[in-house]
């Protein structure tokens, strides 16, 4: 299920967030709609491929809010999708092994993260990652 806010901004190059609490959807959410970016949004971890299609390349997962054989099940999905995901957890150690398999498209940060710090990331990674792989509709 999407959670998704209508709104006059165009949606980003294929961002999404993934968190469980409100809060932080709201506040990444509104902190990334002032620099430009319209992401998708979802507060349930079992539905990530509905809110991240094809043409949505990013995802940005706060594991620490779901059940941790919620959020295995995703990153074992992941393999044999090409999404970049940007994890943002307290347990850096948990994901060390799974940042470290061949995936060039994925950021571990440790939390407490500056929101600013991530959206900077998010949009490096939409400049780096080229016109042919960002997709402003994001549907």
């Amino acid at each position: 299920m999407n959670d998704a806010r209508s709104g006059g901004a165009e949606r980003s190059a294929g961002v999404a967030i993934i968190a469980h609490t409100r809060e932080t959807l709201d506040s990444l959410e509104d902190h990334m709609r002032t620099v430009g970016l319209e992401p998708r949004r979802s507060r349930f971890i079992g539905h990530w491929q509905e809110m991240v299609p094809g043409s949505c390349l990013l995802a940005v997962l706060f594991p620490d809010e779901f059940p941790a054989a919620s959020v295995d099940g995703m990153l074992a999905d992941l393999e044999s999708h090409r999404v970049a995901l940007f994890v943002v957890t307290n347990d850096r150690r948990r994901f060390e092994g799974w940042r470290s398999r061949d995936h060039a498209n994925h950021l571990l940060l440790s939390k407490p993260v500056w929101t600013w710090n991530l959206i900077d990331s998010i949009r490096s990674w939409i400049l780096l990652s080229g016109s042919s792989r960002a997709n402003p509709s994001c549907r």
